[in-house]
């Protein structure tokens, strides 16, 4: 007869609770959109088609649950001043960001319109699709001090 002892339960249960809430998010990161490319994300739909071809460093996340995508790469400020153009502005009062479960270093954790207070907070010209090649439900945030190209999509994007 086999025994089994439920002391570990608590343990095991904490643990795969934890799991479980990850389990709806995938993240990925690639140096180049070529790696991402080659790795199917376009195909996929995590890449969208208006990201430039010289984008890198590209982190990829998404929640399968909730329909939300976040998306940052970095690109040259020519190639940013292109994307601008197929951009409408909006402001910050209008935009929420909610960070990716697991978003490490990688996203920032609040917006703001000034000099950061804050080291992680991020100064930044906002956007949204204008719906032809990207879409206006698309929220994209140009950091000033880098040039990092932040997108999010979902849930928790533009306030009523």
């Amino acid at each position: 007869m086999i025994s089994i002892s439920l002391r570990g339960w608590p343990v095991l249960s904490t643990i795969l609770t934890v799991a479980a809430c990850h389990i709806g998010q995938v993240h990925r990161h690639y140096a180049t959109y070529r790696e991402a490319t080659d790795a199917g994300e376009r195909a996929r739909g995590w890449l969208p088609d208006w990201v430039p071809a010289s984008a890198v460093d590209i982190h990829i996340q998404g929640d399968i649950d909730t329909n939300e995508r976040w998306l940052r790469f970095d690109v040259v400020r020519s190639v940013a001043d292109s994307l601008r153009q197929e951009l409408v502005p909006v402001s910050a009062d209008s935009v929420r960001g909610r960070a990716p479960s697991r978003s490490s270093a990688w996203w920032f954790e609040g917006l703001i319109q000034r000099h950061p207070a804050n080291d992680v907070a991020l100064n930044a010209e906002l956007y949204r699709g204008n719906s032809r090649r990207v879409a206006r439900s698309i929220l994209i945030a140009f950091d000033r001090a880098s040039q990092h190209v932040y997108m999010w999509s979902g849930t928790d994007g533009m306030t009523p």
